[in-house]
């Protein structure tokens, strides 16, 4: 029993009172807030809500819900998908924050780790998680510090030394006082390094980035030109402003909408096989990754052992050992294992020593008629010190440590031996009798290999990384059936290389051994320098770092708050079985945008083309707000809604989005463009008697009649474009599809037949600024539409536009 006596209620008041508690706010968990305000209050929202607000003011309302319902949309996907896995996340959090043991006023209590003040004394035992740095007054532990430094070994920690959070006790008991809490403590330290929230674009975000960039500077510069010709014209500020509205219309805001649903829908199948999306890019990242990055220990292994041989020199071994196992009063995950595999009875025990790293030993003396007896378990290298005859057994143990095994020593006597020397310490017989050797393996968490070698055979390079020895560690990744050409480096080793030598051995070697944090964040880095897709897969606070270096985190449930919190996906349940199915995920929707992209590159640049070739030929604004909607609805927005759920996984062909989709869009935009002008440009000529009057601004009703052939001429060219990239036929389209299907056509077809109900239905022909057609007009649509199709057809298969460039542009 301790004399310890703990803090007073009035002491912890007053620390309370002086702030020196363990109350810290956790770095890396973004609040709801923070959510909304980086998927709400962007700049481009900020641009499209402001002209919705004005249209509001003109009594424009239902141009103003048109403009931003998209918006709004997108929005309301991405604020559904991070606010759901925040939650799941902080539900994980809640339920693994245990409570503390402190002494307070001679009592142990119990209160949450955010309770603790600065002098509490804490006491923590087998399976306890320390929650704050501290030395130790009392009592003998066995420390497992791999969540802080990497290393699986044990670490023996007494009176006067220090205890670290974030590390855990194995065997043994101890009360330590807490001397640094909150954001003091070491393990705070290292995750407040990744303290900053950053959302890591995909390759493919990235050029939709760029493209969307490229996009907004051009519409601000034919809005400030429309600006310019209203002030010029003196047309009305309402007119003014929908012409602009229409213009900056041309940012393919519901293009977002579709990659954020496409997302979901990843993130939802996967959560189903096991795993949380954090980020909602995660999934399609996956499919990018073509070195993946792992942590050893808690991570590729459990911190349990698998007991795979025994081999007797006693007739009796396997009871002794059952009942050995049984009678240990704190086993630790050695004698686990061994009564994973021999079921014994609990015996009344006269002395144990519990195992210790510092002598690597334990004993028990069992007190009971049929096995009254010394046991002992150990380190072979320390009890056969002590046995004589072991050269037999010396080989059976050399051959076992070199497939990376552990081996264990037993030994057994039926005589009482003195296990403690006259100062009470642990003490080993002088001569023993060798009863058997233990045969463990690190048990590997479930899928794991499978997981890895799929990743492997898709060309993905496996790199472990961890605190323990390189040779431990390659020969654990040996069990795995990776590849037999494996190279291992030890960090102190790489302390001693230049960059560049640096750089040459992290690219050329898979295995690496007492790696530090710092160390373990500039393998990363230096993998992403060198143009690598690196994923990241670890369960520590040693592996924050890495995991926030990362293009794609990966952290395990079990594993600390902090890598959690700073990964793009958690593992639940530690299992690595979801992802494989989250590859497949990640390469459906990576088909999904090249499909996507080209459509909605098309339809933008040919709206383009179209506004910059009215305004050169002082013709009317080609559509309305409602029109361009209505557009961009029924050719990209609902056509990439279906094509994206049916979607198929496959390598895709290239990395890239914007120069692959370049051989469809360019002919399909340009000839589009051409054929619609002609349309345009005839039918609005049509409407005048002289040729003076080209400059005669038309009539509304004419306006109306020409926007609506032109509304016509270009949806139905948008729908036919659907059957181009999702052909029914593997002949059709740009080039010969792998995997044709007629669900594209059909849902053309079907989009097809709704477009023509809303002529027939006033109300709805009104809402959407759509005039009655003539079946002369209708007749001369559907003409140029067909001679259209064929023409772009026949451009792709006689590939002019690469006859033109002299190369192929992909």
């Amino acid at each position: 029993m301790t004399t310890l006596k703990g803090l007073t209620a009035t002491e912890v008041e007053q620390k309370i009172a002086s702030s020196q508690t363990n109350q810290f706010k956790e770095p890396t968990n973004r609040s709801y807030w923070q959510i909304v305000r980086e998927n709400v209050f962007t700049f481009i929202n900020t641009l499209l809500f402001s002209i919705a607000v004005a249209l509001l003011f003109l009594g424009k309302y239902s141009d103003a819900f048109v403009y931003v319902g998209v918006v709004l949309v997108n929005i309301l996907v991405s604020l559904i998908q991070e606010i759901r896995a925040k939650y799941q996340l902080d539900q994980i959090t809640s339920l693994t924050k245990p409570k503390t043991a402190v002494f307070r006023d001679s009592e142990v209590i119990e209160i949450d780790s955010k309770n603790i003040v600065l002098d509490d004394i804490i006491v923590v035992s087998s399976g306890d998680l320390i929650p704050v740095d501290g030395v130790i007054l009392e009592g003998v532990v066995d420390m497992d510090e791999s969540l802080l430094s990497g290393e699986s070994n044990l670490v023996t920690k007494k009176s006067g030394d220090e205890i670290l959070s974030g590390t855990s006790v194995i065997t043994g008991t101890v009360y330590f006082k807490a001397t640094r809490i909150g954001m003091d403590s070491l393990a705070n330290q290292i995750t407040n390094r990744a303290k900053s929230y950053h959302k890591n674009l995909t390759p493919a975000q990235y050029e939709i980035n760029i493209t969307v960039r490229i996009l907004f500077v051009i519409s601000i510069l034919l809005g400030g030109l429309n600006i310019f010709g209203s002030l010029i014209a003196k047309t009305t500020f309402s007119e003014g402003l929908q012409v602009t509205a229409v213009i900056l219309g041309i940012i393919p805001n519901s293009l977002f909408v579709i990659i954020n649903l496409a997302y979901a829908i990843g993130a939802v199948n996967i959560l189903k096989k096991g795993a949380l999306i954090q980020k909602l890019n995660a999934v399609e990242s996956l499919s990018h990754v073509n070195v993946l990055c792992t942590d050893k220990t808690g991570t590729l292994t459990t911190n349990r052992f698998e007991l795979v041989e025994t081999i007797s020199f006693h007739p009796k071994l396997d009871q002794i050992l059952a009942d050995f196992s049984a009678s240990i009063s704190d086993p630790n995950p050695t004698v686990s294992a061994i009564q994973a595999k021999y079921k014994g009875q609990t015996h009344h025990h006269k002395i144990e020593i519990p195992f210790s790293s510092k002598y690597k030993w334990s004993g028990l003396i069992l007190d009971h008629p049929d096995l009254k007896g010394t046991s002992i378990l150990g380190a072979p290298e320390i009890l056969l010190k002590n046995i004589n005859d072991t050269a037999e057994q010396l080989e059976i143990i050399s051959k076992a440590q070199d497939k990376g095994l552990r081996v264990l020593a037993f030994s057994y006597n039926d005589e009482i031996l003195d296990l403690k020397d006259s100062e009470d310490q642990a003490k080993l017989p002088s001569d023993l009798h060798l009863a058997g050797i233990l045969i463990f393996k690190n048990e590997l968490r479930q899928n794991v290999q499978q997981t890895l070698q799929n990743f492997n055979q898709a060309g993905v390079e496996i790199k472990v990384i961890s605190g323990d020895n390189p040779n431990t560690v390659l020969a654990l990744v040996k069990q795995l059936n990776l590849s037999d050409e494996l190279k291992a480096v030890s960090g102190p080793e790489l302390d001693l290389l230049d960059d560049m030598d640096f750089k040459n051995v992290v690219l050329s070697h898979h295995i690496f051994g007492r790696i530090t944090p710092d160390q373990k964040e500039k393998i990363v880095e230096t993998l992403k320098n060198s143009g690598k897709y690196v994923a990241m897969i670890g369960d520590g606070i040693n592996d924050v770092l890495s995991l926030k270096k990362a293009n794609l985190s990966i952290s395990m449930e079990s594993g600390s708050q902090a890598s959690r919190n700073v990964s793009d996906i958690i593992l639940l349940d530690d299992s690595f079985e979801s992802l494989p199915h989250g590859l497949f995920e990640g390469q459906k929707i990576r088909n999904s945008l090249d499909v996507t992209f080209k459509l909605y590159l098309t339809r933008v640049i040919y709206l383009i083309l179209l506004i910059i070739a009215a305004g050169l030929a002082n013709l009317p604004f080609p559509f309305s707000i409602k029109q361009s909607s209505l557009i961009s609805l029924l050719t990209t927005g609902i056509p990439t809604l279906f094509l994206t759920f049916w979607a198929k996984p496959g390598i895709s062909q290239s990395k890239k989005l914007i120069f692959p989709s370049l051989d469809f869009v360019i002919p399909a935009t340009l000839s589009l463009a051409i054929f619609g002008s002609i349309l345009f440009f005839g039918f609005t000529f049509s409407n005048y008697t002289q040729i003076s009057d080209f400059a005669r601004v038309l009539e509304p009703r004419n306006q109306s009649s020409v926007r609506t052939i032109l509304t016509t001429f270009v949806t139905l060219c948008g729908l036919m474009l659907i059957v181009f990239v999702a052909p029914p036929k593997a002949y059709i389209g740009q080039k010969e599809h792998p995997s044709p299907s007629w669900k594209p056509t059909i849902l053309a077809t079907c989009i097809a037949a709704c477009f023509g109900i809303l002529f027939l239905v006033p109300a709805f022909s009104n809402f959407w600024n759509l005039q009655p057609l003539s079946g002369i007009e209708f007749l001369l649509v559907f003409v140029t539409v067909v001679a259209w199709a064929l023409f772009l057809q026949f451009s792709w298969k006689a590939d002019l536009l690469g006859k033109f460039l002299g190369r192929k542009i992909t």
